[in-house]
């Protein structure tokens, strides 16, 4: 073989291994990119359930497991999620009720005393085995939040929510520290300094169950 087809051929191969690691390499950031977009969805998703409802009952729980969480916080998680399913209504039957709880909570004891329970502009009881509601003033308290940011790891997503509320025109945090005055479009910039929650899932085959609350 003459030097010049060896030139020539070691030259191809050059080029072709050169191809085949921008494909690699394309491949990996697109796999990357998709992970990375897939989590976000996931997070955005789950934040759809514990986004801070501008008028409930909402009792902060410093740190703690579902295990231990007290009914009232269980049932503002559960409406949360009965929301983000879309099955908030006049009438909600209990069966319904528990199949959004196991969703977002797996197989704990969930709450079945719903008596005067504030969310989202209504007021809700249990009768027999229906929720029945009525609208409800909720005065000029108003909750706000945002998904702050989120982490993962192996099987557990974790998601950084930042909570305020608004009342007589000033902005505070949720153990009521005034922040600033309530300024409509300084208000993303004001929830940067509100109080961070934490709510932290396990993947649970194909769903994410929480684990636990706490707050930084």
């Amino acid at each position: 073989m003459s030097r010049k087809k060896l030139i020539i051929i070691i030259v191809l191969l050059l080029i072709i291994i050169g191809i085949v690691i921008i494909c690699v390499v394309n491949k990996s950031a697109d796999d990357l990119a998709l992970n990375v977009t897939v989590k976000h969805d996931v997070a955005e998703d789950l934040y759809g359930a514990v986004e801070v409802n501008e008028c409930a009952s909402i009792n902060i729980v410093k740190k703690v497991s579902t295990q231990k969480m007290n009914d009232e916080v269980l049932l503002y998680l559960i409406f949360g999620q009965m929301k983000k399913d879309k099955i908030l209504t006049d009438n909600i039957s209990i069966t319904d009720f528990n199949n959004s709880a196991k969703k977002l909570l797996g197989d704990i004891t969930i709450p079945q005393d719903i008596q005067d329970y504030v969310y989202d502009g209504y007021i809700y009881n249990l009768e027999k085995d229906k929720i029945t509601r009525e609208e409800y003033n909720c005065g000029d308290k108003k909750y706000v939040s945002k998904l702050y940011g989120y982490s993962t790891s192996n099987n557990q997503i974790q998601l950084d929510v930042s909570a305020i509320y608004i009342q007589n025109n000033n902005v505070y945090d949720l153990d009521g520290t005034l922040l600033d005055e309530y300024n409509k479009d300084a208000l993303d910039k004001t929830l940067d300094k509100g109080t961070i929650e934490v709510y932290t899932y396990n993947k649970v085959n194909d769903d994410y169950i929480l684990e636990s609350v706490s707050f930084k």
